[in-house]
């Protein structure tokens, strides 16, 4: 069972972001709530089987465990309760208790063994740049990401990283558009396609690191 305290507004931003991954409507009814887990720090998951979003927050864990909320349910919730902490707390029958000031809300969770395991990304290949500039990177190219499921490929934009810094090329037969960036740190060289609409059976490919001539 899962206890914790920490500030609502960490809580309602943390919600508030994971939530855009979060499955609008699903057959698998975990997909449509946000995960919680509470271990050293308290990690919210979003993810709707293309896309995923694990933030952390600090707060006190007073027992560690994981349950899933529904994810319109438990945004609404948190948005009601006054500028305060948040107590947080369930039982064995996954029933959450919130306690925020003079403030008391009940909602019912899920077990978060019906939650299905987000991919994991290998810190070997990270990248760390400004989310202006990444925004801008993929307003400016995505255009031309293409919509035909004919060419996989070409319904994702290549992503290169390199010694003199970012690049994003996409194609769809007719246009291309390309997009150079500076970074400001990454781990090492590599190249990877980030899918406007993940493929079922890859949701991320990467090949091996290679020189990249910009």
């Amino acid at each position: 069972m899962l206890k914790f305290s920490c500030e609502k507004t960490l809580l309602q931003q943390a919600v508030s972001t994971v939530s855009r991954a979060v499955a609008a409507k699903s057959s698998i009814p975990a997909l449509e709530g946000v995960l919680l887990e509470g271990g050293t720090q308290l990690t919210l998951s979003g993810y709707n089987m293309q896309t995923g979003i694990r933030t952390a927050i600090s707060a006190e864990i007073h027992q560690e465990g994981r349950i899933v909320l529904n994810a319109r349910l438990f945004g609404e919730m948190i948005r009601r309760l006054p500028d305060d902490i948040v107590g947080f707390s369930d039982d064995e029958k996954y029933v959450v208790k919130l306690v925020c000031g003079d403030a008391s809300f009940e909602l019912p969770g899920l077990s978060a063994d019906d939650y299905p395991e987000l991919p994991t990304v290998d810190d070997e290949f990270s990248v760390s740049i400004q989310q202006n500039t990444m925004k801008a990177m993929i307003n400016q190219t995505s255009f031309a990401v293409s919509t035909n499921e004919a060419r996989p490929i070409h319904t994702g934009a290549l992503f290169e990283i390199s010694d003199t810094g970012l690049t994003m090329v996409a194609v769809d037969g007719f246009r291309l558009a390309l997009r150079r960036g500076s970074r400001w740190s990454a781990s090492t060289a590599a190249r990877s396609v980030l899918w406007r609409r993940a493929p079922p059976s890859t949701r991320w490919r990467r090949s091996a690191p290679t020189p990249t001539r910009c």
